[in-house]
């Protein structure tokens, strides 16, 4: 039986079970009852694509997905920045909450935030093809989508190799090989020279303030922290054995940083403040030598393209001496 016909079957059970003088607005209820039905049943009963691939993604999983996918679903900032930055953002048909670069994603559906996906929402979309982000995509929602036979392919970027990899194999999987490679050759290429440029420079210590209230940083094994070690500061925090420890004033004091780096989601107003609420601390080298920067998260937390960005943005912060002038891409 064709897909179409056991709709019709559905479709008429329903009717049958609609007693006469049922009220309209039950009948509505029901009715919406049995399209969530009919929608969910569509994806189980799709057939594989003629033409598909399979790949392997970062979760070690096999993944079947049509060799030119249309209707793609990102469920990761991170994500949504590498397809558009690929190329592919006219096939992008919906994105995670939090998606906002480029601009033009922000008049997308969004399918919840990245950390609690709404399935109805995805379903609705009628994706061919999920993309998602190990560190943040719940599992039960990457498990539901795949029993409902919806392709899910996860990333699992955490450092700058892991951003070059998720690039090449998107590009690979979604047919933008060439965008890819000039991408990831070009990130290579800037990452190269402040690497060049941070031989043999003192490493002043680096505070990256991530909350104010209370003031939380970062150790060593985030992706904040190892931007800060590239760009040729040393982060204090760098032992400590939580990601985003709690930092006492004390212990600040203690570790007297050269340079304060705030990187919050405050408005311009807050964040001013909390910049002026710095400068009573004038026993810090870095607020006696005015060394007190803002930096926006989104260029140096999300694991995307933009990435290289926000190296080059803390690299001026941290070695102003120094002039960062790589040239171009030949």
């Amino acid at each position: 039986m064709k897909n179409a016909d056991r709709e019709n079957v559905l479709l008429d059970s329903f009717r049958a079970k609609v007693p006469e003088g049922r009220s309209v607005m039950a009948s509505l209820a029901r009715a919406k009852k049995v399209w969530m039905i009919l929608m969910i049943f569509g994806f189980i009963c799709r057939d594989v694509p003629i033409s598909a691939k399979t790949v392997v993604d970062a979760a070690g999983r096999q993944v079947t997905a049509p060799d030119a996918p249309q209707r793609i679903i990102s469920m990761a900032p991170s994500v949504t920045e590498m397809l558009f930055a690929l190329g592919l953002g006219p096939r992008v048909v919906g994105v995670s909450r939090f998606s906002d670069y480029p601009p033009e994603v922000q008049n997308l559906p969004k399918v919840g935030p990245y950390v609690d996906i709404h399935i109805e929402a995805v379903l609705g979309l009628n994706p061919d093809l999920v993309i998602g982000a190990e560190d943040g995509n719940p599992h039960h929602v990457t498990s539901k989508l795949r029993e409902l036979h919806i392709p899910v392919y996860i990333t699992n970027p955490r450092d700058f190799q892991g951003v070059f990899h998720s690039l090449e194999s998107l590009g690979e999987l979604l047919g933008a090989e060439e965008r890819a490679a000039a991408l990831v050759g070009d990130m290579k290429r800037r990452l190269e020279c402040i690497r060049s440029l941070t031989s043999g420079l003192p490493r002043p210590k680096v505070l990256l303030q991530i909350e104010h209230t209370p003031l939380v940083t970062v150790n060593r094994d985030t992706l904040q922290s190892k931007l800060i070690e590239l760009a040729g500061g040393d982060n204090p925090a760098q032992g400590e054995p939580v990601h985003y420890p709690r930092y006492s004033m004390e212990t600040v004091l203690q570790s007297q940083p050269d340079v304060i780096i705030i990187s919050t989601m405050l408005d311009q107003s807050s964040l001013q403040s909390e910049i002026d609420g710095w400068k009573r601390y004038s026993v810090l080298p870095a607020v006696r030598n005015g060394r007190i920067y803002a930096i926006s998260p989104n260029i140096i937390a999300r694991a995307g393209p933009r990435i290289i960005q926000g190296l080059e943005t803390m690299f001026k912060m941290i070695h102003p001496e120094v002039s960062l002038d790589c040239g171009k891409a030949s």
